[in-house]
């Protein structure tokens, strides 16, 4: 349950400018890091489009299409941390479904709470416990 109550923590003051939870929050360090060892040398997009995890007769032009958008994603948010416009980087549409982290986390809480029939976690009895 502390688990999902820091889980919880880390990502909930950084809602999308709609409101969501993003699907990727992470630091200006953590993504030049990312930039630079993942991005720029492919590896992100092997990963992405490994032909393992891709849907058989996919055309490569939705492949080319979704690189070009993140591209244009990550070069925007470039220009941000360039400019100092941000400091915690938030990128991609939520999709919390894909999120195991998230989804446990919200079982955990849901079970905590019907448990102990409280709304709210008490961090402090949780940890003693």
């Amino acid at each position: 349950m502390v688990i999902a109550e820091t889980c919880f923590d880390c990502f909930i003051p950084y809602p999308t400018s709609e409101g969501y939870i993003p699907e990727h929050l992470s630091t200006k360090r953590r993504f030049e890091e990312f930039i630079r060892l993942e991005w720029e040398v492919g590896l992100d997009a092997k990963k992405e489009f490994h032909p393992e995890i891709v849907l058989p007769n996919l055309s490569y032009d939705f492949i080319v299409d979704e690189l070009f958008f993140m591209k244009k994603s990550y070069d925007k948010i470039r220009n941000e941390i360039s400019e100092e416009k941000k400091t915690v980087i938030q990128f991609a549409i939520p999709l919390m479904w894909s999120h195991v982290e998230y989804a446990k986390a919200l079982i955990a809480r849901y079970e905590y709470q019907l448990t102990n029939k409280k709304d709210t976690v008490d961090l402090e009895a949780t940890v003693k416990s």
